[in-house]
């Protein structure tokens, strides 16, 4: 059994103050340099028939870098015993990627594919041009019933938030009930409330809702992880901590009676710890054999909101919608059968595309017999690799590279914002492709976080190697991609 809870994903912060604090950033960087190098394709493992089959429990938190939850030792306020017991008997990833807003890592963890692949490299806002996915574009669902092994069941609960793509129902989810955007108020005039929202029912049916929306989420869960038929995947899309930060029922949290005013800090982590809370309510509510066979994968849409980044080592630039790392990185945590040594950590670099490969890896999928959507007579290209070697063993590598990317507006181009990032164990190239700009960070020993950037100073003789290397293989990365990409 596989579990998948999500969080939530749009920023209130207009656009043309993030650009502000963009540049403002790059004020130090350099002129871009171009590069023309072979591709280096990503390739999945084949997976083996699970036996028993292995249920999937997905569990997305909107909103929250790696610093917010406890176990990763970075932040003195977070509070997640439930997550924290899961990394204790699993996997914890130190060094995982998702994009910096919400809607292309939710496309990336239904499709496998990069933004620039699909089309879908950033919140939908009211101005764009519409934009739909190509309809070639298989979601997990659909990819998992390709399975020759089992006859999956899927459910996905809380928020959805991927309106290019179509309805969850449209891209193979028959089990949906949660809100298809953020939180929306009961009337016109009324903003979005964690306690008066307005719910998407399964029928399709839109009800104004008073349950607090982190703990109907997992009632929606619960149903789901108890009555549908194995093998399944549940996708658990949690809107905590996402805006508005308001004060949790007071017995999901330990932080006391909260009232107005409260720290905006305080009232997020109480929100994740309530998340967390309602989160051991559905592992408790599975039965212990459908326990111990559930793999159970939690991780974050994005970094937190600017103003709730707790290590600024950018100063302004940093946060949800920035390529900073406090903008990326994000919690990443197994726990399963497949994990080989319960407890552990991975240096491995890692990211929110492996999650696709990963569970068709799960189910005995074999990628190779997937068709391509471009041309359906060669095999699909997913951008992530199958993690169920490194959960045997967390010392192996997964990726050489991560990349991450932002662009506006959704499509295939032309693009008023097109930002790309790539990273090595060790250095950190970000480019501005609009701009022509960039800059070069290096990971100190042990460090999480990127440093300052480089270029101002200049680069040794290693740095201009590594700058090199990098700014090669993004280029490399992002013809391969466009090149997939549909014709004008």
């Amino acid at each position: 059994m596989f579990l998948w809870v999500s969080g939530g994903c749009q920023d209130p912060a207009p656009r043309d103050t993030d650009d502000e604090l963009y540049r403002a950033a790059l004020s130090d960087g350099h002129t871009a340099t171009t590069a023309t190098t072979a591709s280096t394709a990503h390739t999945a493992h084949t997976g083996v028939p699970p036996a028993p089959p292995q249920d999937v429990l997905l569990v997305v938190l909107d909103d929250v870098g790696a610093e917010k939850i406890g176990v990763y030792g970075e932040s003195t306020e977070a509070r997640t015993p439930v997550i924290d017991g899961l990394a204790a008997d699993g996997v914890l990833f130190r060094n995982a990627w998702a994009y910096p807003s919400c809607s292309p890592t939710r496309a990336a963890l239904q499709f496998g594919r990069h933004a620039r692949r699909t089309g879908y490299g950033s919140n939908e806002e009211p101005e764009d041009q519409p934009f739909r996915m190509d309809a070639a574009e298989k979601a997990l669902p659909a990819l998992l019933s390709t399975s020759p092994w089992h006859t999956w069941s899927f459910a996905l609960l809380g928020k959805w938030h991927l309106p290019v793509a179509g309805t969850p129902w449209e891209v193979g989810w028959p089990w949906y009930a949660g809100s298809l955007q953020n939180l929306t108020g009961l009337t016109e005039d009324e903003h979005g409330s964690y306690y008066a929202w307005r719910k998407t029912l399964r029928d399709g049916t839109v009800a104004d809702w008073t349950t607090y929306a982190t703990t109907d989420t997992a009632n929606d869960a619960i149903e789901a992880v108890t009555t549908l038929t194995e093998p399944w995947v549940v996708v658990v899309n949690f809107n905590a901590p996402h805006l508005p930060l308001e004060a949790p029922p007071e017995e999901l949290h330990t932080r006391g009676r909260l009232r107005p005013p409260n720290r905006p800090l305080v009232l997020q982590h109480a929100m994740l710890e309530a998340a967390d809370t309602e989160l051991g309510r559905v592992l408790a509510a599975l039965p212990p054999d459908v326990r111990a066979r559930t793999t159970v994968i939690v991780l974050g849409d994005n970094g937190s909101p600017r103003l709730l980044v707790e290590d600024r080592p950018l100063g302004q630039y940093s946060g949800k919608r920035t390529l900073a790392d406090s903008g990326i990185r994000v919690p990443f945590i197994v726990q399963g059968a497949a994990v080989g040594a319960p407890g552990s950590e991975s240096d491995a670099l890692v990211h929110v595309v492996d999650v696709v490969p990963t569970v068709l890896a799960l189910a005995g999928v074999d990628q190779a017999t997937l068709p391509g959507v471009r041309d359906p007579s060669v095999p699909l290209v997913l951008d992530g690799v199958n993690l169920l070697p490194v959960l045997a063993d967390p010392t192996l590598p997964a990726h050489e590279t991560l990349y991450a990317e932002r662009l506006e507006p959704n499509g295939f181009g032309p693009y008023f914002k097109d930002e790309r990032a790539i990273r090595d164990a060790r250095y950190k190239l970000v480019r501005d492709a609009i701009h022509g700009v960039e800059l070069f960070h290096e990971y100190a020993p042990g460090a999480v976080d990127q440093g300052p950037n480089l270029l101002p100073a200049g680069l040794d003789a290693t740095q201009q190697a590594a700058y090199d290397r990098l700014s090669a293989e993004l280029s490399a990365q992002v013809a391969a991609m466009v090149a997939d990409a549909p014709l004008p």
